[in-house]
C-alpha cells in the first residue's frame, strides 16, 4: 500500500481537479472513477494525507447496518492545484458515446464532416479550369479618362497601368445634366439623359513633338 501510495494521490488529485466533479461525493463514486480495482482502506489512507494537508474536508457517517460511509464534502481548490503538477491537470481520456442519429462517436463525426467539407478533386478541377492565371486588382485612374490622365503626366512617362473611362454620349444624351452616378451599369442607358461611361482598354497613341522651326536665311 506504501508503494502504490504516490500513485493513488496523483489519480486522486487528478480527479479531483476535474470540472465535472460534483462535492460532496462519497468513497465507493470516488473509487468508480479513479481505482475500481484499488481497495478501500487504500484509497482513504490517502485522502486522510490529504485531510491532513487542508485539500480535503472528509467526514464518515456511520449507517444503520454498522457500516460506516466515508464522503469527501469539500476541497480546497488553490492547494489542490499546488499539490498537482501540470501535466496531471490533463483529463483522462474517456469512452466516447456513440450519437443515436448517425452511430458515431463525437470524433468520427468531426473527422466525417471536416472531410465533406474539402472539396471534391472535380470540384477543384472545375475551379481550375474558370480561374484565370492573369487575374489582378486594377485600380480606377483617378483622371478618369485617358485626355486628361495624360495632361497629368509628364512627357515621356510610361503609360498608366490603372483602368480609364470614355464617355458615351447618345442621341437623348444632354452633357449639361452631367454624369450618371452608375457608370456603365445603369439600367436605362437607353433613356437615361446623363452621361454614361465605360472602361476603355485602349490606350491613346502618344501625341508627336513638333518639328522644330525652320530657320529662314535672310
Amino acid at each position: 500500500a506504501t508503494q502504490q501510495q504516490p500513485f493513488l494521490e496523483t489519480l486522486l488529485l487528478r480527479c479531483l481537479a476535474e470540472d465535472d466533479v460534483l462535492l460532496p461525493i462519497d468513497l465507493s463514486a470516488l473509487k468508480a472513477r479513479v481505482a475500481p480495482l484499488q481497495p478501500d482502506d487504500a484509497l482513504l489512507t490517502v485522502l486522510e494525507v490529504l485531510k491532513k494537508r487542508g485539500v480535503v474536508q472528509l467526514e464518515t457517517i456511520a449507517l444503520g447496518n454498522g457500516e460506516n460511509r466515508t464522503v469527501i464534502l469539500d476541497c480546497d481548490r488553490s492547494r489542490l492545484l499546488r499539490s498537482i503538477s501540470p501535466s496531471h491537470l490533463t483529463k483522462r481520456p474517456r469512452l466516447e458515446r456513440p450519437s443515436p442519429e448517425t452511430g458515431l462517436a463525437p470524433s468520427e463525426e468531426r473527422d466525417l464532416q471536416a472531410r465533406l467539407a474539402q472539396p471534391s478533386a472535380r470540384t477543384a478541377q472545375v475551379l481550375a479550369q474558370f480561374r484565370s492565371a492573369r487575374a489582378r486588382f486594377r485600380p480606377f485612374c483617378d483622371a478618369g479618362t485617358w485626355e486628361e490622365c495624360r495632361k497629368t503626366r509628364r512627357p515621356g512617362a510610361p503609360p498608366c497601368q490603372k483602368l480609364h473611362f470614355r464617355g458615351l454620349v447618345f442621341g437623348h444624351t444632354d452633357p449639361s445634366m452631367g454624369d450618371c452616378s452608375f457608370l456603365d451599369t445603369c439600367r436605362h442607358m437607353s433613356s437615361c439623359k446623363f452621361v454614361h461611361y465605360a472602361i476603355d482598354e485602349a490606350a491613346p497613341a502618344p501625341a508627336r513633338p513638333l518639328p522644330p522651326p525652320a530657320l529662314v536665311e535672310p
